[in-house]
């Protein structure tokens, strides 16, 4: 699946990936259009200022999600011609 963020990049969400977010995180199994939705319209994204660090985190506010009030974190690879994303879970903190 292809998804253009805020910034109009293409980011890849390969099914492996997907697999991996859904079996370490139940509460994300139903939450495919508010990943979607957090690198398309992030509250805040997270650019290290380190250049050897590619992976960009995209944080969007969710009231009432299954586990209370949360921050969806997208953590997405960013390298020269690609980008993917490699986790996204839920979370209290922006960091």
């Amino acid at each position: 699946m292809l998804i253009e963020d805020y910034q109009g990049r293409q980011v890849r969400l390969p099914e492996e990936r997907w697999q991996h977010i859904i079996s370490g995180h139940d509460e994300m199994v139903t939450m495919l259009p508010e990943l979607r939705e957090t690198l398309e319209h992030p509250d805040t994204v997270v650019i290290p200022g380190d250049e050897t660090e590619t992976a960009r985190r995209y944080y969007k506010w969710f009231a009432d999600t299954i586990v209370g009030d949360k921050w969806m974190r997208v953590a997405v690879k960013c390298l020269r011609n690609d980008a993917f994303v490699l986790t996204a879970f839920l979370t209290n903190r922006v960091v």
